[in-house]
C-alpha cells in the first residue's frame, strides 16, 4: 500500500496543539505528504523534539507559541505564522482540552475552560488565519478549517460531546 496518498509539496500547514498526541500524529502525516509546518504549543520549548523529527523528514517546521484561550496570543501567532512562510494553505485546529469527570461534576470554571479552548479558540484562530489562506477561504472559512479536537467522553460525561456541537 502506498504511504503517501496526498501530495502536499509546496503547501504550508498549521497544526495547533502539537506538543503531544493527535497534534503530532497529524503533523507527521502532513509532513510525510510534503507540507512544511507551523507547530504550536503554549510553551514553545515543548516543541523542540517534534521540530527535529519533522526536519529529519526533510520538511521545515517553525515552532510558535500559541494560547488559544488568549485573543492577543492568537493575533500575535497569526502575524508570526504569516511572516514565517508568507502564506498558509492548511489549518488543523487541534488544540483542545477536556475535564475528565462525570457531567454532573463539571464546574462552571471547567465548562468555561472547555469552551474557551475548544470552541472559542478554534473559531478565533481560524478567523485570524483566514486572511492568509486561499482566496476562497476569505468567504467560506469553514472550508479551510479541520476541527480535529480529540475528545472522549462517553464513559465519564457528556461535556466534551456537548461542546463539540458548537463548532460544526
Amino acid at each position: 500500500m502506498a504511504e503517501n496518498f496526498f501530495d502536499l509539496t509546496g503547501k504550508v500547514a498549521i497544526v495547533t496543539g502539537t506538543s503531544r498526541g493527535l497534534g503530532q500524529y497529524l503533523g507527521r502525516a502532513l509532513a510525510r505528504s510534503g507540507a512544511d509546518l507551523i507547530i504550536t504549543s503554549r510553551s514553545k520549548n515543548s516543541l523542540s523534539g517534534f521540530q527535529a523529527e519533522i526536519e529529519s523528514l526533510g520538511r521545515r517546521a517553525v515552532p510558535l507559541e500559541l494560547d488559544v484561550t488568549d485573543l492577543q496570543s492568537i493575533k500575535r501567532f497569526a502575524q508570526e505564522a504569516l511572516a514565517a512562510f508568507g502564506k498558509i494553505d492548511i489549518l488543523v485546529n487541534n488544540a483542545g482540552c477536556n475535564r475528565r469527570k462525570p457531567a454532573l461534576e463539571v464546574s462552571w470554571e471547567d465548562w468555561n475552560t472547555i469552551l474557551d479552548t475548544n470552541l472559542r479558540g478554534t473559531f478565533f484562530t481560524a478567523q485570524a488565519i483566514a486572511p492568509a489562506g486561499p482566496a476562497t477561504t476569505r468567504r467560506w472559512v469553514s472550508r479551510f478549517i479541520v476541527a480535529a479536537v480529540a475528545v472522549t467522553g462517553r464513559r465519564r460525561g457528556s461535556a466534551p460531546g456537548a461542546r463539540r456541537r458548537g463548532h460544526l
